[in-house]
């Protein structure tokens, strides 16, 4: 059973149930594709944010206190490590867009640039957020 889903529709909040809990995994559906994003336990109180598909890591975000800095990609190429929005792949554009709408983001710029109802970025995706919580996801984390 799902703790918090959310259904948007190019730009538009058709359904928000629940209440999302970030430290929790969860997972970002599109018409193409299905991410998995999970919490680890980083180095020196930091967290590991994995984005999974087909059980393969594409890329992490490191960060203490729920304020990723988006590594792992070949477009790391900004300073501190957090390339500007523009040059995300259009793969994570979903993502970064679930991020924004989330209050995830790496900066100020992810969210103006990536939210899916106010943002600049031009596609606005199709998506479905869900998490489910269990003993064993409390049990894990």
């Amino acid at each position: 059973m799902a703790q918090y889903t959310l259904t948007i529709a190019n730009g538009t909040v058709l359904e928000e149930k629940g209440h999302f809990f970030k430290a929790l995994p969860f997972s970002i559906v599109t018409s193409r594709e299905r991410f998995e994003i999970k919490f680890e336990r980083g180095e020196k109180n930091s967290v590991v944010f994995k984005i999974i598909s087909q059980k393969k890591v594409l890329a992490e975000c490191h960060h203490p206190d729920y304020i990723p800095e988006f590594n792992g990609d070949p477009t790391r190429n900004a300073t501190n490590g957090v390339p500007p929005p523009e040059s995300i792949p259009e793969l994570f554009h979903p993502i970064m867009q679930a991020f924004a709408y989330l209050a995830i983001t790496p900066t100020k710029d992810y969210l103006a640039y990536f939210h899916p109802i106010t943002g600049t970025h031009k596609t606005q995706h199709s998506l479905q957020i869900i998490q489910t919580i269990s003993t064993k996801t409390i049990i894990s984390y």
